[in-house]
């Protein structure tokens, strides 16, 4: 490889400040990536209240724990203060369906899972990324398949290894949760081979439909998980303290599990009273007050039409 000259060197600096000359208009056109992108200067500052997640609502107590049936789903919500609504995926209890605006449970960041140190919560982890007629919702992500990943069209034999098709994955999304921080069984870790597809009525034939270590778990601990499911159980046994939930299924990115949390899938948990991101409390102290900063791209997108950059 030959070596850059110090002509050419002086050529190419010229040519990069020519650039900036260019009218505004000219640079701010090259910069567009599909769907729009907001400029900084754009969308007002300090304007959106701070979120603070209530309560994840309980699905039922038990005398042995509590048990809360939780899924993730597609929903539209307004991130930034200007411009259209931003499609995102996040958590929220089926018990409680609809978006916060709605009444319901479902925004991002998620609702906080409250539990006490000390007592079991068990959550059904519910993938329901599917549309209104059952079909799977495909990434909002371009995925890159020929990296390590879950690669669910490898079948039984090819996942959770490289794929081969260099075209971006369309196909049905894997998910599973992991409680950062959380002293869990491996069953209940969230581990990143133990993900499942949503039971949606399209997965093409001959897809995996689980990870190695989602087949390895229930085969070992003879759990009963309905299909696009998975139960964990979390004893909560230490300290009371702030967690954080998130989806930790392997997509290829720069972090393993980079695109689920860019599309919105992570929250916290408390125990003590516990937050999911899980906030711990003791059984004698009051409850905690839980915020959960995250960067979000400053990119918008009419209704729609699938992100290229995240949610």
């Amino acid at each position: 490889m030959s070596k850059l000259t110090r002509r050419e060197f002086a050529r190419l600096s010229a040519l990069g400040a020519g650039a900036m000359m260019l009218p505004f208009d000219v640079r701010k056109l090259w910069a567009q990536i599909p769907g729009g992108t907001l400029l900084p200067r754009d969308v007002p500052k300090y304007v959106t209240p701070l979120v603070k997640p209530p309560a994840m609502p309980l699905s039922r107590r038990r005398r042995n724990g509590d048990l809360y049936k939780i899924a993730v789903r597609q929903f539209e919500q307004q991130i930034v203060p200007v411009g259209p609504p931003t499609p995102v995926w996040s958590y929220g209890s089926v018990d409680y369906p609809g978006t916060a605006l709605e009444g319901g449970t479902f925004h991002y960041p998620a609702f906080t899972v409250e539990a006490l140190a000390n007592r079991k919560v068990s959550v059904e982890w519910r993938n329901e990324l599917v549309d209104a007629m059952g079909n799977y919702l495909p990434h909002l992500l371009p995925v890159d398949q020929t990296l390590h990943w879950c690669n669910p069209p490898g079948g039984k034999k090819g996942r959770d290894r490289r794929g081969s098709d260099p075209t971006p994955y369309m196909g049905p999304v894997p998910m599973v949760t992991h409680v950062h921080g959380a002293h869990v069984g491996e069953e209940s870790d969230g581990y990143a081979e133990a993900w499942w597809l949503p039971d949606a009525n399209n997965i093409p034939m001959g897809y995996a439909t689980t990870g190695t270590f989602y087949d390895y778990f229930a085969k070992k601990y003879n759990t009963k998980w309905d299909p696009g499911t998975a139960t964990f159980d979390y004893p909560n046994d230490q300290p009371a303290t702030t967690l954080w939930y998130h989806d930790h299924s392997r997509f290829p990115s720069s972090s393993r599990t980079g695109p689920s949390t860019t599309t919105g899938r992570s929250s916290t948990r408390t125990t003590g009273r516990s937050s999911r991101g899980w906030p711990l409390r003791s059984s004698r102290s009051r409850s905690s007050r839980t915020s959960l900063v995250m960067d979000w791209p400053a990119t918008c997108r009419p209704s729609g039409t699938r992100s290229s950059s995240g949610t």
